[in-house]
C-alpha cells in the first residue's frame, strides 16, 4: 500500500486531490481605467499552487480518514506560524512518487479542517476523522 507523505506524518493515499486540475499558472488583475476601458494584466506565476487534500464520502462510510493522534500530529505543524516548508509526496499510478515543496494554506480557509467519524466523548486516539488539508506551493 502506498501513502501520502507530509514531511513524516503518513497519510492515507486515497485523500483526493481537489484542484489537481485546477488552472492555477496564470495570475490576472482586470481594472477599470479613468475612462471606463478595461486594464487586463497577466503574468506567468513562479509558485503558489493550490494543493487542497480531502477525505471523501462513498455511500455512508467515509474515505481516507485518519486517528485522532495524525490529526493532532497536523494540527501541531499547522499552528507554527512562520513554519519551514514541508515535503508533500504524493503517491502516482508508476514510478516513483511525486514531490512537491509546500506550506499550509492559511490565506481563505482554515489550513486544516476536521470532523470526527463517530462523536465520541472523551475523545480516542484512534478515533477516526474526515479531514480536509490546504497547502500552497513554494
Amino acid at each position: 500500500m502506498n501513502f501520502i507523505y507530509l514531511d513524516d506524518i503518513e497519510l492515507p493515499e486515497d485523500l483526493a486531490w481537489t484542484d489537481e486540475h485546477l488552472p492555477w499558472a496564470v495570475g490576472q488583475t482586470v481594472k477599470p481605467s479613468l475612462t471606463g476601458a478595461q486594464i487586463i494584466q497577466e503574468a506567468a506565476l513562479q509558485a503558489g499552487r493550490p494543493i487542497t487534500l480531502q477525505s471523501t464520502v462513498n455511500g455512508n462510510t467515509y474515505v481516507a480518514v485518519v486517528t485522532r493522534t495524525t490529526l493532532l500530529a497536523l494540527r501541531a505543524k499547522a499552528a507554527i506560524a512562520g513554519g519551514d516548508n514541508m515535503v508533500l509526496s504524493v503517491p502516482q499510478f508508476e514510478g516513483d512518487p511525486l514531490t512537491y515543496t509546500v506550506r499550509w494554506n492559511h490565506a481563505n480557509n482554515a489550513a486544516i479542517e476536521a470532523s470526527p467519524f463517530k462523536f465520541i466523548v472523551p475523545p480516542s486516539p484512534d478515533d477516526l476523522y474526515a479531514i480536509t488539508l490546504r497547502f500552497i506551493e513554494v
